[in-house]
């Protein structure tokens, strides 16, 4: 039986004493313990029953109690960007509508982003907002890549945030060099991607953002080892997986274990890179990221195939090209240089 949300006049005897209970992934850093203190999960991204329910408003009332404020990693983005466009038909200031716009951006709803950002960086740009101008910039940079897939227009809107971002916004740099250097990884322009990851590692940590910084050295790494040069890549994904776990950040933490798995598969090491992919899918699952959820899970089917053919085919000698389409690619790009 649903329990009502609110009681007004009448009382409500209590039947039954029941307790709420932490569900994380096995991997995770707390699945082995009994009890946590409240403090354990501060930084943690919770996933919550939905507000109005009687289960959240105890929830609710619990966190004040001890005076933490979690983060929330499964709230409805959808009910977000409702509340949001309610807040500006009440009061339509630049901030707000750009808040409305990246709740759009973080559904992927990315006509609705083109068209809302379009609006922003030219009214952000009359009213000297650089910081919403920049980042606007930046959406429209991905919309251009993903939706569009126009990479050289993608480009220039990348280095227009670079243009107008405040010297002193760290944050709104690194989220432009970001992008950018995506942008130039999807147009084969590695040494390019290169340069900008170096910069953007600068920036997160000038803004003292380390999930920021484990995203630049993944991608650094993705780079290297691409390149076969194994020895650079190794120490940036450890360094990212250190970061991932001070930053707190699941998605972060999920992306370091994702890359330490990729790094295992080039060097052969099935059984190591099955199980740091398998981290990283429950690490996904907890944030419901469908589309990393499916790409882990292929990754993760790869490496059983692999490590199959590996155990077959090495009692005849066959070369490793011939059943690891990832280590044929780069042995043939090294060919070509």
């Amino acid at each position: 039986m649903r329990l009502p949300a609110v009681f007004l006049s009448h009382g409500a005897p209590p039947l039954v004493d029941d307790e709420l209970l932490l569900i994380v992934g096995q991997h995770h850093r707390l699945a082995k313990k009994r009890s946590v203190a409240v403090k354990e999960i501060e930084r943690e991204r919770l996933v919550l029953f939905e507000r109005g329910s009687s289960i959240r408003r105890a929830t609710d009332q619990f966190f004040d109690q001890v005076g933490i404020r979690p983060a929330l990693a499964l709230e409805s983005n959808l009910s977000a960007r409702k509340l949001l466009l309610r807040s500006v038909e009440l009061e339509s200031t630049l901030g707000r509508r750009f808040l409305a716009a990246r709740a759009a951006w973080q559904l992927g709803d990315l006509p609705v982003v083109r068209d809302e950002m379009t609006v922003l960086v030219a009214e952000a740009a009359a009213e000297g907002d650089r910081a919403i101008q920049s980042r606007a910039l930046t959406a429209l940079s991905e919309v251009a890549a993903s939706l569009d897939g126009e990479l050289v227009r993608a480009a220039e809107l990348a280095d227009e945030a670079l243009a107008v971002v405040e010297a002193d916004d760290h944050d709104g740099r690194f989220r432009a060099l970001d992008r950018r250097a995506r942008v130039a990884r999807w147009a084969g322009r590695e040494a390019e991607a290169e340069e900008y990851l170096q910069q953007a590692l600068e920036a997160a940590r000038a803004a003292a953002r380390k999930d920021h910084e484990a995203r630049a050295a993944l991608q650094l790494a993705g780079i290297y080892v691409g390149r076969m040069e194994e020895d650079k890549a190794a120490p940036l994904i450890d360094r990212a997986l250190a970061l991932a776990e001070e930053s707190g950040s699941i998605v972060a933490r999920a992306s370091a274990a994702q890359s330490k798995g990729g790094l295992h598969r080039v060097r052969r090491q099935y059984e190591e890179a099955e199980g740091w992919l398998t981290k990283a899918l429950d690490l996904y699952r907890e944030t419901a990221s469908v589309p990393e959820i499916a790409w882990t899970s292929r990754q993760l089917a790869q490496v059983a195939v692999f490590s199959t053919k590996a155990r077959e085919l090495g009692r005849l000698g066959t070369d490793r090209q011939l059943f690891d389409p990832v280590f044929a690619r780069v042995a043939q790009r090294q060919a070509r240089v």
